[in-house]
């Protein structure tokens, strides 16, 4: 099932690394997300592993080494946070996509997670060969057609 996170505050060390590996992740325009280990002298290797692969490089440094507070605009340009709403709005959005997940065919739902979950590393033809065997196995099943 797809896991959907939801940021309402602060995210900090593994909070902010639990945010990065939900497959969607909302937060509220006033949540803040931060490594700060390395000001308390500890390095933040284990939470940086979660981001390693959404986060890039240079933003995952400035995070890591600075252990500074950043914005829920900057975790979303980051990769952290898939979209940011205003604090009011934040159960209505949360329940406005769980409600689009519920109307999707179950067999799609999987298939975009396994997609998402094997496929991205694959080279390109084999990610293309992934995809179109997904596609025609999910789209062989009867509760697809409408």
């Amino acid at each position: 099932a797809p896991v959907l996170g939801v940021v309402q505050g602060k995210a900090l060390g593994f909070g902010c690394s639990l945010a990065s590996l939900c497959d969607i992740t909302i937060a509220a325009d006033s949540a803040t997300f931060a490594l700060p280990e390395t000001a308390h002298r500890i390095m933040p290797t284990a939470a940086m592993s979660a981001l390693i692969d959404r986060v890039q490089r240079k933003q995952l440094m400035y995070i890591a080494y600075s252990a500074e507070e950043i914005s829920a605009e900057q975790a979303m340009m980051a990769g952290i946070v898939s979209v940011v709403v205003p604090a009011a709005k934040l159960d209505g959005a949360v329940n406005g996509m769980v409600e689009k997940i519920k109307k999707i065919p179950l067999p799609a739902v999987h298939a975009v997670k396994e997609f998402t979950m094997n496929g991205m590393g694959l080279a390109n033809p084999q990610m293309l060969a992934f995809a179109q065997n997904l596609h025609a196995t999910v789209n062989s099943y009867s509760k697809m057609r409408a």
